[in-house]
């Protein structure tokens, strides 16, 4: 599924918006700047291309240039129809970028954070020789980000440095290392310091050339204006405040008594507010795709909540399954750490699909891509989780949600309620990942066995219930994005394939569909422009038709929520041969988490057994007296040592007696599926006004309700981060103050 990113309703979009990730800036000298000012954009977009189709042969498909413009600065800005376009067009700068000048050259974009409460003396960090300053924050955080190589730092502001304590602006040349410097901060002469992301949209900018707002009097070609009087002459010309202390003042932009830099101007105040928005609404982390490169010392992608971010792509309004596949086929498994090996035929399925928007090519030369022929029938799977009830007759509901990549915000929140103990699978999609490790935030290893495949794409994973046996269920794990559980009723027709298939977004990974991996599945998602084909709709419904899939839902079930938009992208399917064992699809609403895509809830009637729930010892009420008296008894007698048997006859004699006498003097306690260390009543509260405050948007649909809902969410999400942070670091140094302790941790 698609990352989304909400905005204000009715607001004014961000100035980083979808077009960024398409840009190409070409840095310029005054001399090709000038003579660049004499032709039209169709001419520079001309230029480019007839260079880039030159090359066509050593580039494969050249990228097109869509449209041109150059800035007041003088430089070039170049439009590509998607983002790959425009890395591509950037990855062969050799080709074409000499036709717009000699000394011509591609900027790199950076990706900066804020760091806050940095102390200004030089002794600190002297932020004028960038060299010492960049190596010395490297030096300090080489054990926090090792591989972390930054390109500037500067104070947030001229005046910020005049005070003791400001605001630090570092830049770095990848999302991911800004994106990981966000989520663990920097540390800086031994003090460790938040940061967050910095967006250049937040900062007002004027002009005291023209006294316009947006640009600087260096980047400015327009007529001067006078800041005091309005008049067409430089500010510093203004003489009548030499003679008269108060001369009156006319702005340039409101035609209003005061200068063209005062609050009282109208002009300024909407800038202002402009500026307050987006310091509102600006994102979390950079938006990464799921092929970008490495963070720091070659770690895989940064993990963190990119719930929203610049360069943000549009939600999903239309979804399209083009082909579907129904072989006799069935993965055989790839990749089972905590499952058993077992494999029997297929009989039932349950299909869930989901999918971002765009068009997929198929590429039947994956290398990660692992296919192979099983036996049985049925329909293909997408995401679903179940519940085994505590009697013999189980009731299995699947429950899949997208957590889109959000630990703080979604999963921490998620995994810790109460009610997730109802489940028997939870079904992840996008799930955080982990940078140092491939896996994802597991906070109750004590409920659920984790099923996550080693690899750092990983976008799809299973938690399942450990009341479950072992010996019912399989996990399967064919890709990145396909993984299929197969769960055993205890009769040999209550066994059910579930597949969780994340789709990729075809505009960020065009080459790269999960859907022509699955084989019983086939799909191509189509974009806003195919939303209105009656011919699209009409295929759907012809191929749900031919494979007798039913949509197990109500039509019309909202399963995306962001800002006003609301679509349903999620589609959860059945073969007839489950349908019989349908009882109900529903969204859960109290199971949300301020994820945009909702869970669904599916619950199956399917015979089921499950395991005795552990007990542990309470060693700290250990009745030490007894403990002591009974241990002083006489052993079994000791028997002849001849061979491996009568060893193990005299271990397993000694063990009993060891074990029977802990029972006696140490009582036992089972674990409350409610206890989850680290979630305080805080954090709670926090969640449940989120909540709430969702709620009340989805009823109001008004831009106070939502912005009301996005402080609640995102005060949430800082919240448990801060929370979960501190209780790690309180375990840590408990852990290394003694050995005991370390132990007494593991125990």
């Amino acid at each position: 599924a698609p990352p989304s990113y909400p905005s204000t309703p009715g607001s004014r979009p961000p100035t980083n918006t979808s077009t960024q990730g398409r840009e190409t800036l070409v840095k310029l000298d005054a001399k090709a700047a000038a003579n660049l000012r004499t032709v039209k954009p169709d001419e520079i977009q001309k230029r480019v291309n007839e260079a880039l189709s030159s090359r066509v042969i050593l580039l494969g498909k050249a990228p097109r240039v869509i449209a041109a413009k150059q800035l007041k600065s003088g430089d070039a800005v170049l439009y590509t129809a998607s983002t790959a376009e425009a890395e591509t067009l950037k990855g062969s700068v050799d080709v074409w970028v000499k036709v717009l000048g000699t000394s011509a050259r591609v900027l790199k974009p950076t990706y900066g954070v804020v760091m806050h409460g940095v102390r200004t003396s030089k002794e600190s960090i002297d932020t004028d020789n960038q060299e010492r300053a960049i190596e010395k924050l490297e030096t300090e955080n080489a054990s926090l980000h090792p591989g972390m190589k930054g390109i500037y730092v500067g104070w947030l502001s001229r005046e910020g440095k005049r005070k003791p304590t400001s605001s630090l602006v570092v830049e770095f040349t990848t999302k991911q290392q800004a994106n990981r410097v966000i989520r663990e901060g920097l540390v800086l002469n031994a003090i460790q310091h938040d940061c967050e992301l910095y967006d250049r949209s937040c900062k007002l900018k004027q002009c005291y050339r023209c006294q316009e707002y947006g640009h600087i009097g260096t980047q400015c070609n327009a007529e001067e204006r006078c800041g005091y009087c309005a008049k067409a002459h430089d500010t510093r010309a203004f003489m009548e405040k030499e003679s008269d202390p108060k001369p009156t003042s006319k702005c340039a932009l409101c035609k209003g008594q005061h200068t063209a830099w005062s609050s009282a101007c109208r002009r300024r105040q909407q800038e202002v507010t402009r500026v307050d928005l987006a310091r509102k609404n600006r994102p979390t982390f950079y938006y990464e795709s799921d092929n970008s490169g490495p963070g720091f010392g070659g770690q895989g992608r940064v993990e963190g909540p990119p719930a929203s971010g610049p360069q943000p792509t549009g939600p999903p309004t239309n979804c399209r399954t083009e082909t579907i596949n129904l072989d006799n086929t069935h993965p055989s498994p790839v990749s089972k750490p905590i499952s058993p090996l077992q494999a029997e035929e297929h009989t039932k399925e349950l299909s869930r699909f989901q999918g971002g928007p765009g068009n997929h090519s198929i590429d039947h030369d994956e290398p990660h891509h692992h296919r192979s022929e099983p036996k049985g029938g049925g329909a293909a799977a997408h995401q679903a989780n179940k519940r085994a009830n505590r009697s013999q007759q189980g009731i299995i509901m699947p429950k899949p949600y997208n957590v889109k990549k959000s630990k703080d915000q979604v999963m921490a929140s998620l995994l810790r309620d109460k009610n997730v103990i109802r489940y028997g699978i939870l079904v992840i999609q996008e799930p955080w990942r982990n940078p140092f490790m491939n896996t994802t935030h597991h906070p109750i290893p004590q409920h659920f066995e984790l099923a996550y495949m080693d690899d750092r794409r990983t976008r799809v994973c299973f938690f399942i219930k450990k009341r479950i046996p072992s010996s019912q269920w399989t996990v399967y794990h064919h890709s990145a994005d396909l993984s299929t559980i197969e769960f055993k009723g205890n009769e040999n027709r209550d066994t059910v394939y579930i597949h969780n298939v994340y789709n990729p977004i075809a505009d960020l990974e065009p080459t790269n569909s999960t859907i022509t991996m699955l084989q019983q599945v086939l799909g191509q998602w189509r974009g806003k422009e195919h939303l209105n084909s009656d011919q699209e709709a009409e295929d759907l419904l012809s191929l749900l038709d031919e494979h007798q899939l039913e949509l197990l839902y109500q039509p019309g079930t909202i399963t995306y929520q962001t800002g006003r938009t609301e679509t349903t992208i999620d589609l959860t399917l059945a073969t007839p041969s489950l349908q019989d064992r349908f009882i109900r699809c529903m969204v859960a609403t109290d199971m949300e988490h301020d994820s945009d895509h909702l869970p669904l809830e599916t619950t199956l009637s399917i015979q089921s057994s499950e395991r005795a729930a552990l007990a542990r010892w309470q060693w700290n009420r250990t009745d030490t007296k007894l403990l002591y008296k009974r241990l002083q008894e006489p052993l079994p007698e000791p028997t002849p040592l001849n061979d491996r048997s009568s060893i193990n006859t005299r271990v397993k004699a000694i063990t009993e007696a060891i074990t029977e006498v802990v029972n006696e003097s140490t009582p036992k306690t089972r674990l409350s599926p409610r206890s989850v260390q680290g979630f305080t009543q805080e954090c709670k509260e926090a969640q449940m006004q989120a909540r709430r405050l969702r709620r009340a948007y989805q009823e109001q649909r008004t831009p106070e309700a939502w912005e009301a809902y996005r402080q609640a969410r995102n005060y949430k999400a800082r919240l448990i981060r801060k929370t979960l942070r501190a209780f790690h670091r309180t375990r840590v140094r408990e852990a290394t103050s003694t050995e005991q302790e370390l132990w007494k941790i593991a125990r």
